[in-house]
């Protein structure tokens, strides 16, 4: 009994060096994993979480990270203009936010058709972009097709594919050899001005089945997503055939409704 008794103040003293306070359930870490694991139609646990941000954000002293959090829940409940509101809050203030949260306010930067402040964005992950994740190349990748960026993309496409070989490769010559650069910059034009107000996220995604690669840009706004399908692809429908392109099938628009979103941990900064 006295050799149990004296063990044990050592026992406790090692539990005490190794003890680790619980993380606090309004954590940037524990709210981001919320976030990214929400389903864009569960409108209950949308507006539970805002609630938790705020309540957080009461008690930070750099509330960055949160403020991205709350701008993509904007966009999820079609808030548009709050959430530009917020995304310009930000740039003003700034803040010490975490490299992916950081890539998450880069998409915002594109639904919102800002292209000068997405590139300073962009430019800073470029300077490190050896290093970064695979997965960290997802909303780059989607910058570099909304801006037509083409410097960007040959970048990421050097570090995913092999030379010459690939979706991206294949659609940089399809682009080159017919001058469609000037032609994807024109069907954005399109794209911004008719989506403009509704626009919640812009994302792109390769068809590789069929023998030539097809882009697909998908956009999630925030309401009348036929009505807006319609309308973008009869305008860019027409600007081909009065300007004599053919696009040869192998870009569409495809536009849902933001309420379909697949969740973020699947489409943005997947495991």
């Amino acid at each position: 009994m006295a050799d149990y008794d004296d063990a044990l103040p050592e026992e406790e003293e090692n539990l005490l060096e190794n003890y680790e306070p619980p993380i606090s359930p309004l954590d940037v870490s524990v709210l981001w994993k919320r976030l990214i694991e929400l389903d864009f139609a569960d409108t209950a646990s949308i507006s539970a979480l805002e609630q938790d941000i705020y309540s957080a954000m009461k008690s930070s002293d750099d509330n960055g990270a949160y403020l991205i959090m709350l701008i993509e829940l904007q966009f999820m409940q079609g808030s548009i203009e709050r959430a530009r509101s917020l995304v310009f809050q930000l740039w003003e203030e700034g803040g010490d936010i975490p490299p992916q949260i950081q890539l998450l306010y880069l998409q915002h930067l594109i639904a919102l058709n800002l292209p000068e402040m997405a590139t300073e964005i962009v430019k800073a992950f470029l300077e490190d972009v050896d290093s970064l994740p695979f997965a960290f190349y997802i909303p780059l990748l989607n910058f570099s097709f909304a801006f037509q960026d083409v410097d960007t993309l040959e970048i990421l496409a050097a570090r995913i594919e092999e030379e010459g070989e690939g979706p991206f490769y294949d659609f940089i010559d399809f682009c080159e050899q017919n001058g469609h650069w000037e032609t994807l910059a024109s069907l954005h034009k399109i794209i911004f001005q008719n989506a403009a107000l509704s626009l919640a996220d812009y994302r792109i995604s390769f068809e590789t089945e069929q023998e030539a690669s097809g882009l697909d840009i998908i956009l999630s706004v925030a309401k009348d997503a036929d009505g807006l399908s319609q309308i973008i692809n009869r305008q860019i429908e027409a600007f081909c055939q009065k300007n004599d392109i053919d696009l040869q099938g192998r870009i569409r628009v495809l536009v849902e409704p933001i309420s379909v979103h697949p969740r973020l941990d699947t489409v943005f900064l997947p495991v």
